[in-house]
Parts: C-alpha cells; sequence; structure tokens
C-alpha cells in the first residue's frame, strides 16, 4: 500500500514560466496524489502549462479558469489512486465524486477559492454547506478560503462578523472531528 499525500496551494498566478517551473518541481517533490491549486490568474490555461503541471502520475485534471485578474482553480489526481465517477467545476470550486481506490472508499474531494469580499464569501460558505450535505459522502476540502478562524490571526488585527460565521461553517461540517492542515497531508489506512 502506498503513502498518499494531498498537496493544497495557493500559487497566485502561473503567467510566469518561473512561477509554473517551482510549481511543477514541489508537485514532483511532494508525491502528491491529489493536487489542488488555487488562484492560477489565467481565464484561458495553455495546454502546455497543463501538460509541465501534470506529471507521470497526476494525469487527470479538471480546471477552472480565473475571472479577469483573480481566481482560477487547477485539481489534478492520480486516476490509479482516485476514480473519478463525476466532477463539477463551479464558479468557485471544483467538487469531485469518486473512490479512493486504496480502501474502496467513495468521498468527494473538492478545492475552494472564496472569494474576498465578506458578504460573497457567507454566500458561498452557504452554497458550498449545501452542496457538502447533498453529497452526503466523507469530504476533503483544500483550497483558499480568504477568512481566518480567529481574530488574533487576522493580518489587520480587526474582529469581523465574519469570523463567527466561519466559526458556524466549522461547526455545521463538525470539522473538528478530523484535522485540519497546511500544505500536506499523510493519510492513514484506519480513516
Amino acid at each position: 500500500m502506498r503513502n498518499c499525500y494531498f498537496l493544497s496551494w495557493n500559487v497566485r498566478g502561473l503567467r510566469k514560466m518561473e512561477k509554473v517551473r517551482a510549481v511543477c518541481r514541489t508537485i514532483r517533490t511532494s508525491k502528491a496524489s491529489v493536487v489542488f491549486l488555487q488562484e492560477s490568474k489565467m481565464s484561458t490555461l495553455k495546454q502546455r502549462v497543463i501538460e509541465r503541471l501534470k506529471n507521470k502520475i497526476l494525469r487527470e485534471v479538471a480546471i477552472v479558469p480565473s475571472e479577469g485578474a483573480s481566481g482560477g482553480l487547477i485539481s489534478m489526481w492520480d486516476s490509479k489512486f482516485f476514480v473519478v465517477e463525476r466532477n463539477m467545476e463551479l464558479q468557485r470550486c471544483i467538487i469531485l465524486v469518486g473512490t479512493l481506490s486504496q480502501w474502496n472508499l467513495r468521498v468527494s474531494l473538492i478545492n475552494v477559492y472564496a472569494p474576498n469580499s465578506q458578504g460573497e464569501r457567507k454566500d458561498f460558505l452557504e452554497q458550498l454547506a449545501c452542496n457538502i450535505d447533498a453529497l452526503d459522502l466523507p469530504t476533503v476540502i483544500g483550497g483558499d478560503f480568504n477568512a481566518v478562524k480567529e481574530a488574533g490571526k487576522m493580518w489587520c488585527g480587526n474582529k469581523c462578523y465574519f469570523i463567527n460565521y466561519v466559526c458556524k461553517f466549522h461547526k455545521h461540517l463538525e470539522v473538528d472531528r478530523f484535522a485540519t492542515f497546511r500544505g500536506k497531508v499523510y493519510l492513514v489506512q484506519g480513516w
């Protein structure tokens, strides 16, 4: 049984080839089975960029182009690790439904890039929670929520009503039962 890793990264643009090379290097060294990239900042992704990002393992890809100069999502996965039944490419998230082959476990994998605006973000989280509830599957969510859970961790230090909403979203999903992470995660067999 091989180890599996998830890599989630806000790359903040893939317009320069130096950045594409750096992202490719990180993907390769991470040995990730699933990669979620946020903020590609490309309204049309060039085929050569996609081919460079994909490697011998990560052959499957789902893409949501950016709207203007921000946003854009790329999800890539190893089809031997995760077999996709269906994917939904929405404006700010990619939802993949399928089976983790090693465990014969049906799950959903969600790559998120939430809006910067607090009002839009609240609506987005409500819609995301509805989508997750409708799937009724174990779910792995990675991405950039453009939010912090605690006011003390905000760069500006200001308290805002949105923090309470993020906490409610976490509670709704019963996130406290699961590990939260940054970067890559080792998924153990007992999961």
